[in-house]
């Protein structure tokens, strides 16, 4: 289903920015909201370790993780770690860029 991955994982992300940034409310917004934001990010990441966990294999996928950065057996503990933080620094740094933006908007 490549229309709907393009759908989910390029165009939705693009659309919510551009949305936030015409029609969002910027008023209020402090440098800790960008870090604030990571709690979603992070309550999935923790749904889906569990899910991983708990369910097994996910539809004709081999593998319980939904993407292979993700994937614990696959990788081993370190380097999933290192995916981990990275992906949680990039999550904040995106945050600190969308405050930026809303500086300017």
């Amino acid at each position: 289903r490549p229309f709907e991955a393009v759908l989910c994982h390029y165009v939705a992300p693009i659309l919510t920015i551009v949305w936030w940034l015409v029609m969002g409310n910027h008023t209020g917004l402090v440098w800790y909201d960008a870090i604030v934001w990571c709690v979603v990010p992070f309550a999935w990441t923790a749904f889906v370790i569990l899910y991983a966990k708990l369910h097994g294999p996910i539809g004709k996928r081999k593998s319980a993780w939904p993407y292979e950065y993700m994937d614990l057996e696959a990788l081993g503990l370190k380097r999933w770690l290192i995916n981990g933080f990275s992906t949680a620094f990039g999550c904040v740094v995106l945050g600190f860029l969308y405050l930026g933006l809303a500086y300017f908007v």
